[in-house]
């Protein structure tokens, strides 16, 4: 068990963050939505305890539950007043080592969460980040969703569930993060009952990474009738790099469209007025790294809204961004960096961020000391450098009237259209 404590004495509060070294990765295939289901009923029942029982008495001590699945972790999330831990911990023992899995709860969450599944397909946005996903891992396991589709939870019965519990929610990699009013001792103490008691198994295995260095463009048209503006993405992925290049490649991206300022946002919002929200997204995990940018503009602006996104991204990688755009970026990351740690527990969920995503140790402690340290060269070439040969995924989400302009669009290597609804393997490029 790994153990990440921060001390805070200056107020009644402890906050609990519990990682689990496996994710929606380790669902099986056609099933996927599995490990969703399994975390979210440990809370609905214990052995000695219904969910009814198990909320009022968290509800008592002024507590609440948090679980969420990545591909790659799940994670229980709690906290509670100092004088109360004692009670807090008896729920959380009782909850990871002692589910009920009452067949009666489990078609309730079945329920429930496929229909909130297609409730959220009312979401443009929602459908985008879908489909984005799906194309950018196309025939690997992190293309399929972590929550599962109504498709794959129908699929799920509750031994699925019970073996996904047995299996993966174990001691193998346990990272728990505690702040606040109490001490790393306490904190041990506290946690060493559920470690002890959870099984030993074995590491996951190795997970498949994508290719890269594969120049060309892929384009996927998701339709539904009825949209006046569609919704867009462009992006890339990266391969994992050193905390120096990444810092760097950060502040590119910002200086290239991550504020109001920024050329993108200066080009497509405040020039032309094509989209009110316009975003360029730079991320690094622990299997891969992606860029990302994103807007809506109307149907009559969206083909020369992408063409225009491409353009000045090409323009950034090949002959670099103004250096009066990469001294505003580092000023504007410099200074608001003290606001992403302000309070404990965002320094605490940092510091799990590093670890997960598999940083350096001193990534968090020298992040300011670098940026300032980024010169525009170094900006340029990080960003070019990573960026430049990887292949560009195109996803829009709009009406069946764009159709015929993104698929006349030039250089663009595939292009394929589906429905919003789409829940079968993409069709072949």
């Amino acid at each position: 068990m790994k153990l990440v404590h921060i001390e805070d004495r200056t107020h009644d509060y402890i906050y609990l963050n519990i990682t689990f070294n496996r994710g929606s990765f380790s669902d099986t295939a056609g099933k996927e939505g599995t490990a969703f289901l399994a975390l979210k009923m440990l809370s609905r029942g214990t052995v000695s305890r219904t969910r009814d029982e198990f909320h009022e008495e968290l509800t008592f001590i002024g507590s609440s539950m948090r679980t969420q699945v990545n591909f790659d972790h799940m994670r229980i999330s709690c906290d509670c007043r100092r004088d109360t831990l004692g009670n807090l911990m008896e729920l959380v023992q009782d909850m990871i080592l002692r589910p009920s899995f009452s067949e009666s709860e489990f078609q309730k969450l079945k329920n429930r969460h496929s229909q909130q599944l297609q409730d959220a397909l009312d979401s443009d946005s929602v459908v985008l980040s879908h489909f984005t996903g799906r194309a950018l891992f196309e025939g690997l396991p992190m293309s399929k969703p972590s929550p599962g589709t109504r498709e794959t939870i129908r699929n799920i019965e509750l031994e699925d569930v019970r073996d996904f519990h047995r299996n993966f929610v174990t001691a193998e990699d346990l990272l728990v993060g505690v702040c606040g009013n109490i001490s790393k001792e306490d904190a041990l103490e506290v946690m060493t009952p559920i470690f002890d008691a959870l099984d030993r198994t074995s590491p996951p295995p190795a997970i498949e990474r994508p290719a890269y260095n594969r120049p060309g463009t892929d384009m996927l048209f998701v339709h539904r009738e009825g949209r006046s503006q569609a919704h867009l993405s462009i992006a890339r992925l990266f391969p994992k790099t050193e905390p120096c290049d990444l810092v760097r490649m950060i502040v590119a991206n910002t200086a290239f469209g991550d504020t109001f300022t920024s050329p993108l946002v200066r080009e497509i919002r405040e020039k032309r007025g094509w989209s009110y929200g316009v975003d360029s997204l730079l991320s690094s995990g622990r299997q891969t790294g992606l860029h990302m940018m994103s807007y809506a503009p109307g149907n009559e602006t969206t083909v020369p809204a992408i063409e225009l996104g491409r353009s000045l991204l090409e323009d950034a990688l090949e002959d670099g961004i103004e250096t009066e755009d990469i001294d505003f970026a580092r000023n504007y990351l410099t200074n608001r960096f003290p606001f992403s740690i302000e309070t404990t527990r965002q320094r605490l969920l940092m510091e799990l961020k590093m670890i997960l995503t598999d940083r350096s140790d001193d990534y968090l402690d020298r992040y300011t000391e670098r940026v300032k340290e980024t010169s525009p060269e170094q900006a340029n070439a990080a960003f070019s450098n990573r960026l430049r040969s990887q292949r560009s995924v195109i996803t829009v989400v709009g009406d069946r009237a764009l159709l015929e302009p993104l698929s006349n669009m030039t250089d663009i290597d595939s292009f394929r259209e589906i429905p919003h609804n789409w829940t079968d393997d993409l069709p072949p490029r």
